[in-house]
């Protein structure tokens, strides 16, 4: 275990290394030992187990897990269809790149920020202002100012 655990360890460091990475003598392993595990890792360019698991992986994959084409669109043809489904009604909602919705309350000035595909969980058909008890339909989205991002 402790000469695994070593593997990682000098896999980690990188190729930038060039003498025997500290930590072997805490594993409980000889100086050998410790020499043979870095000569090997070094002649293997210091790839840890997750590079050479995943590193030989060309799939790209959209924020929702879809397996992506060349193209940057969706390889599989019906979520290619329901992206550029969603990418529509991004557009006609005014929403751009499907960020946070934020909306806030007309009775009481409540404001709530819903992050992309959890508006059926927390701002559901049921909803109502924590606050002041309004329905879902007293609640619009907030004017931004075009000078807001000077404010953080």
């Amino acid at each position: 275990m402790g000469e695994a655990a070593y593997r990682e360890t000098v896999n980690a460091a990188g190729k930038r290394q060039s003498s025997l990475t500290p930590g072997w003598e805490i594993l409980g392993l000889t100086k050998e030992v410790a020499t043979t595990i870095f000569e090997e890792a070094k002649k293997d360019k210091f790839v840890s187990s997750r590079e050479a698991h995943y590193g030989s992986q060309s799939t790209r994959y959209d924020e929702k897990g879809r397996a992506l084409g060349k193209d940057g669109k969706p390889q599989n043809p019906e979520e290619r269809a329901a992206a550029e489904k969603e990418e529509r009604d991004a557009i006609e909602n005014g929403s751009e790149g499907g960020g946070d919705m934020v909306k806030e309350c007309s009775q009481c000035g409540y404001t709530i920020a819903i992050a992309a595909g959890r508006e059926s969980k927390f701002f559901g058909p049921g909803f109502k202002c924590p606050n002041c008890g309004a329905d879902k339909d007293q609640f619009s989205t907030p004017e931004i100012p075009d000078d807001a991002d000077k404010l953080l």
